[in-house]
């Protein structure tokens, strides 16, 4: 018997209805692209935790040294944060970034959330991999739907949410090969709120 009304599945719900509309675009890229990051960190603490399981592994393929996304100028492999890497290197790492980190609020939303993921153990992290790849392309519909990507010039990035609700959705994706394997509703609760906050600085 799954409970429907556990507490982390409210703090799910309140990112997916969040006014992403109200917030800065490139900012939205910039936060992606650091939990993108920690994302490919996390899934290789997965991989430690359970180094012979071959759906895991599978899921693996599809989201690190992968070729599954193509735009434009890129077609070669790559970890996916290496993807909005490449679009956003000429301003993410100049001014934006250098005026989000003199955003206070921002820049300590962002150590918090990075402080949360490294106190967990390999295991936790590995749980919130799992619970992603079914929570995630949810939210990414809703940031989908906040921006006109293509006339702001930021069609990669459309492409990028588009690909991977896609990959998490697909009979055989994503979610399906991490869907049998444990989690935990105090870590997960302990993951979304600090996701929740890291989005939150945004406003």
């Amino acid at each position: 018997f799954i409970r429907m009304n556990k507490e982390y599945k409210e703090i799910v719900s309140q990112i997916k209805n969040l006014p992403w509309n109200t917030y800065d675009p490139k900012e939205i890229i910039i936060l992606s692209w650091i939990s993108a990051i920690e994302f490919a960190k996390s899934l290789h603490c997965a991989l430690g935790v359970y180094p012979g399981n071959v759906k895991l592994k599978e899921m693996a393929r599809g989201e690190l040294n992968t070729d599954n996304l193509s735009y434009d100028n890129y077609s070669h492999k790559g970890d996916h944060w290496q993807f909005l890497d490449h679009f956003c290197f000429t301003w993410c790492k100049s001014e934006i970034y250098t005026q989000l980190q003199w955003r206070h609020k921002v820049a300590r939303a962002c150590s918090k959330y990075d402080e949360v993921l490294k106190s967990m153990s390999n295991t936790e992290r590995a749980m919130t991999v799992f619970s992603r790849e079914y929570e995630l392309p949810n939210i990414f519909k809703e940031i989908l739907k906040a921006h006109d990507w293509d006339s702001l010039k930021l069609g990669y990035y459309k492409y990028y949410l588009e690909r991977h609700i896609e990959l998490d959705n697909e009979e055989g994706g994503h979610a399906n090969l991490v869907a049998d394997f444990e989690t935990n509703d105090e870590v997960l609760l302990r993951f979304y709120k600090a996701r929740l906050e890291l989005y939150q600085s945004l406003q």
